[in-house]
């Protein structure tokens, strides 16, 4: 009985490299030995614009992760990914352009390195300043309303 009931079994005879092929590997998934499935390019970029893992276009394909590292085909990868990412960095700098201020303090941190309470970028001058309005904070009498 295999291990697997939906697995295809290979008609009896079958041989690979002289050897009688063995319907299952070793962990029970069904051997198919032969050559990579054919992927659609044009499909293969459009799907990986979308930043999904290998292991996610692998699914979608019905191929391993190892097809898909394949030259023509990590390469198509490749090319999908920075459409995605350009498409992406378009909509944020649109959406920060249109006066959203938490895409614009994001843009900041992200592309100019900005970040809040930056130690390297206080001065002297800042410091000194800070301490007088703190002394002067204290020894001002409270407001009477």
């Amino acid at each position: 009985m295999p291990r697997n009931p939906h697995a295809v079994l290979p008609k009896d005879g079958r041989t690979f490299r002289g050897r009688l092929r063995k319907p299952f590997d070793k962990l029970g998934r069904p051997n198919r030995m032969g050559a990579p499935r054919k992927i659609d390019l044009e499909e293969l970029e459009k799907v990986a614009a979308l930043i999904c893992t290998r292991q996610e276009l692998a699914h979608h394909f019905g191929v391993s992760i190892d097809t898909l590292d394949l030259p023509l085909y990590s390469e198509t990868i490749a090319k999908g990914e920075s459409k995605g990412k350009q498409s992406l960095r378009r909509l944020q700098w649109k959406t920060a352009m249109a006066g959203n201020p938490n895409m614009q303090i994001f843009l900041g941190k992200v592309l100019l390195r900005q970040r809040e309470n930056d130690p390297e970028n206080v001065r002297p001058s800042d410091i000194r300043e800070l301490d007088v309005r703190t002394e002067n904070a204290e020894l001002a009498p409270p407001d009477e309303d």
